[in-house]
């Protein structure tokens, strides 16, 4: 956030299922802040989200939420939400393939298409199409398999690194609009990975718009 410019004016710590968050809402609309950060989990989540809204609502106000995450089969939880604008970053929404969305109704019957539906149905396919290719279950030759395995097409991971096992994810920011998340930024390439950080340049945070929020 500081590498784009940003301040933080604000930081508060919860624990895990606690739902009283009193206290934290009224300090953030104490303060002139554009945007919230929101890194709670489930119920905890749940609450803040609920509760800041109908704070927001009250005091005629819309504030602009980025719950990094938050997906489509959490839906249920908070909605409708009618002066938070809630965001979420992820490696896919339901509203960028709805065309697959559909199949996969029609085979395992209604359910919310999240990213963690996708990791799960793209991680079965990489294992069985580097299986397939290595034309037997020694561990070394579907691994090495694995690494030459690369697919644009498919939802999901792209491809997975030699370097450290992780895969290469499409990148989407999303608005919560009523029920569904629509698209308002995605990366032209897939992110490499870099799961602790150590690789991670902060002034690539300044190539995104200023003006998203």
């Amino acid at each position: 956030m500081e590498g784009s410019g940003g301040t933080v004016v604000g930081e508060k710590y919860l624990h895990l299922r606690n739902s009283n968050v009193t206290e934290l809402i009224e300090a953030i609309l104490s303060t002139e802040v554009d945007f919230v950060l929101n890194n709670l989990v489930g119920e905890t989540s749940y609450a803040f989200l609920r509760a800041l809204d109908e704070a927001c609502l009250r005091d005629r106000r819309t504030l602009a939420v980025l719950s990094c995450n938050f997906t489509e089969a959490e839906v249920a939880e908070v909605a409708p939400l009618r002066a938070v604008r809630l965001l979420s970053c992820g490696p896919f929404f339901e509203s960028v393939d709805l065309d697959f969305c559909a199949r996969q109704h029609l085979q395992h019957g209604a359910q919310r298409i999240s990213h963690y539906y996708i990791g799960g149905w793209r991680a079965v396919r990489l294992f069985a199409n580097s299986l397939r290719e290595a034309g037997n279950s020694e561990p070394g030759a579907v691994l090495a398999a694995l690494h030459r395995q690369h697919d644009v097409d498919s939802p999901g991971a792209r491809s997975v690194m030699a370097r450290n096992n992780h895969a290469c994810l499409p990148c989407y920011i999303a608005e919560l609009q009523q029920t569904c998340f629509q698209i308002l930024h995605r990366e032209p390439l897939p992110v490499m990975p870099d799961p602790y950080l150590s690789a991670t340049e902060l002034r690539e945070a300044e190539r995104l718009q200023p003006d998203l929020l």
